[in-house]
């Protein structure tokens, strides 16, 4: 309710009242009289005057209603209206009150208030404003820095849902288009490995080791993107925040598949240089010891062991030559090469 409606509901009760009180005061007059004819004539006069008097006190107390609501109701609902829209609105309003009011600098006040209000309102957009502003820049200098990385970088909270990321992280997840921030992580690269190494580096944090460890808040694993073509040599540090508690990571990575595989042939090929000369170099050293050990040995038995050396050193070298051409081949491939 209102302070005019209240006031005039307080004023109303009053003027039913009064006409009230003076009806039931004519009524109990009129009855105490006698009925003959001066009886009469003073219940005539009782009516009237009662009737009169209880007009005239209606009509005072109208008149003390509408200049209350004039000099205290109205201008309160205006200061009410004008905090209102004070709160609500976007422009500086003033809290315009017509003059012969009775609520002293109670405008005034209300005016600096809203002053002060509005001040402080656009200071803070203004802080918003340039906050959101700095932070915008902060994301686009750090946006042209990852992209410049020949490596892939992908931001996560602890929830595994992706903040930030570069194109080369989308060359290397094989992805088309792009990733779409909010994402969960494990769309695109296997669980396990990211888990697991999440788990060592929280459990690091909460016992204290990172403050001597080596890798501090990092650590570096092997994950694979989640069809398994591909190996990715990936690198997790830690986004602590102000109190030291860890609120995201950060994950570092390139595509070792060939690395891996070029790392397998090699292998392929030290086990072929090492067991599979082994039978050749047998039958060489046995061949020529013999020879060597048995000077009297005829002419027959000299040439077919001649023989055997002959066509194992051929062997031999025909198998070194096949194992250095593939070693070529896989030294070639993983060269770095650079415009001169």
């Amino acid at each position: 309710m209102g302070p005019r409606l209240f006031l005039g509901t307080c004023f109303g009760v009053l003027a039913a009242a009064t006409l009230l009180a003076a009806a039931v005061g004519v009524w109990l007059i009129s009855s105490a009289l006698p009925d003959d004819e001066g009886g009469a004539a003073i219940r005539s006069l009782v009516i009237l005057y009662g009737g009169g008097i209880g007009c005239v006190l209606v009509g005072l107390i109208a008149l003390v209603w509408a200049y209350l609501d004039h000099a205290l109701a109205a201008p309160l609902a205006a200061v009410v209206r004008g905090i209102q829209t004070a709160v609500y609105a976007r422009a500086e309003p003033r809290i315009e009150i017509e003059d012969g009011h009775e609520i002293g600098g109670l405008p005034a006040a209300v005016n600096d208030l809203v002053l002060k209000l509005v001040q402080a309102r656009n200071s803070v957009e203004d802080a918003v404003t340039e906050a959101t502003r700095s932070l915008e820049q902060q994301k686009n200098q750090l946006a042209v820095i990852l992209q410049d990385l020949s490596e892939g970088v992908i931001v996560c909270t602890l929830n595994h849902t992706i903040l930030l990321y570069n194109h080369r992280a989308l060359k290397l997840l094989h992805i088309g288009g792009d990733i779409g921030l909010d994402r969960s992580l494990f769309t695109f690269m296997n669980r396990q490995p990211v888990v697991h190494c999440l788990g060592r580096l929280t459990n690091r944090i909460a016992d204290g080791r990172h403050t001597d460890h080596p890798e501090g808040v990092m650590a570096s694993f092997v994950a694979a993107t989640c069809d398994g073509r591909h190996i990715l040599d990936t690198r997790m540090s830690l986004i602590l925040d102000p109190g030291g508690d860890p609120s995201g990571y950060v994950l570092t990575f390139d595509d070792d598949t060939e690395e891996l595989a070029a790392l397998g042939l090699r292998d392929r090929l030290l086990r072929e240089a090492t067991e599979g000369l082994r039978a050749p170099v047998a039958s060489l050293t046995a061949a020529a010891e013999i020879l060597s050990g048995n000077p009297a040995m005829d002419a027959n038995q000299q040439a077919k062991f001649k023989q055997v050396i002959l066509s194992e050193s051929r062997y031999l070298a025909d198998r070194l030559e096949r194992l250095s051409a593939h070693y070529r081949d896989i030294i070639t491939d993983h060269w770095p090469m650079s415009d001169i």
